[in-house]
């Protein structure tokens, strides 16, 4: 807000831009991750999410923050869909609330208190590390996440479905 300089309109126009594209990130990813596969979505999206992060930097004028800034909110939106499909797909029907609440609220929590410790370490550092900060554990994610069996299925591809139960098996021992 002091770097920029902004009005409070001008604040509202940035922080609104993020949540309507969280709307279109939510709205679109729900159908092609029912198409290509939730995995597939979410590898194309973390690369997004760093890219729009590191977009931060190169911002120099509102209209091209507001457009970062709704691009980013897509990419977060589309995140919350694919990978909480997939959590709901993995879980039993008995703990799917109960796993995806919990999970989303400790994922959200530790963000948040990830953010305030990066803010604390880079007190004198630009605001945009902020912006890259919460991508920081997205890869070690995704190095876990298999594709839902249940989409496997769907498409037809049932020795891979197999393989995916037999590798979520092995690692829950």
């Amino acid at each position: 807000e002091t770097e920029w300089a902004l009005s409070d309109a001008d604040l509202a126009l940035v922080n609104s831009a993020y949540f309507v594209g969280q709307f279109w990130g939510q709205l679109l990813v729900g159908p092609a991750s029912d198409r290509f596969g939730r995995r597939a979505c979410v590898c194309l999206l973390v690369p997004a999410s760093y890219l729009s992060g590191l977009a931060h930097f190169a911002c120099g004028q509102l209209k091209q923050l507001v457009a970062v800034r709704a691009v980013s909110g897509a990419v977060s939106g589309g995140m919350v869909i694919a990978v909480s499909v997939v959590a709901m797909e993995l879980c039993p029907a008995d703990r799917r609330a109960f796993v995806t609440s919990v999970g989303f609220a400790v994922g959200w929590v530790g963000g948040l208190l990830l953010l305030v410790g990066v803010d604390w370490l880079a007190a004198d550092r630009p605001w945009q590390w902020l912006a890259v900060a919460g991508l920081v554990p997205t890869p070690l994610a995704l190095a876990y996440l298999p594709e839902s069996p249940h989409f496997l299925l769907a498409a037809g591809r049932a020795d891979a479905a197999l393989a995916a139960l037999r590798r979520i098996a092995r690692v829950n021992g």
